[in-house]
């Protein structure tokens, strides 16, 4: 199984909202990039090469 599949992620630091965050997947030149958002308020993590890294990102940031 693939690791960004185990990841759980934390509720949005923004809002605060529980459900399921969308992983996205853009094009970064030659390789492609990753970063979760919110559906509710559409906060963004940082965009990174992998989805599991995206995750791990989220899942340590800190709200505003």
């Amino acid at each position: 199984m693939k690791l960004h599949k185990l990841i759980k992620l934390k509720p949005c630091p923004h809002c605060g909202y529980i459900h399921h965050k969308h992983t996205w997947k853009g094009h970064g030149g030659f390789i492609p990039t990753y970063h979760v958002e919110c559906p509710q308020c559409h906060w963004c993590g940082k965009t990174l090469p992998l989805p599991s890294l995206a995750k791990l990102y989220w899942n340590f940031m800190r709200g505003e």
